[in-house]
């Protein structure tokens, strides 16, 4: 009976060190991945501020696009403006000329590469 409950007792002891080095490699898969999912928790958080930070830049950037758009529309109406003065002068200058040309009674006078008559 003392050598059954021995051995008994040496099984016991056998399963014990093995559910005891079972509960130490569980416990270190555990830290591991705790470690793992801290990192990957880190990550994502500065993942969450870069997008942020690229979400603030898109909207400055699309609000200068529209400012840009703004002063390109008003160039171009500017520069019709202008185009339209300086035909106008052209036209009034090459009147001058014309009427010019009728006082001194000339035949003909070359304005530019024209030729008026």
């Amino acid at each position: 009976m003392i050598s059954y409950l021995g051995e008994q007792l040496h099984l016991q002891r056998a399963k014990t060190s093995d559910v005891q080095t079972g509960m130490a490699n569980t416990k270190r898969t555990v830290e591991s991945l705790q470690s793992h999912n801290d990192a990957l928790e880190a990550e994502k958080k500065a993942s969450k501020i870069t997008a942020s930070r690229q979400d603030k830049k898109i909207l400055a950037l699309g609000e200068h696009i529209k400012e840009q758009e703004v002063a390109l529309l008003d160039l171009k109406k500017s520069n019709n403006h202008l185009q339209q003065k300086q035909w106008m002068a052209d036209k009034k200058h090459k009147n001058e000329c014309i009427e010019m040309c009728e006082l001194l009674g000339a035949r003909s006078c070359f304005i530019g590469p024209e030729k008026v008559k």
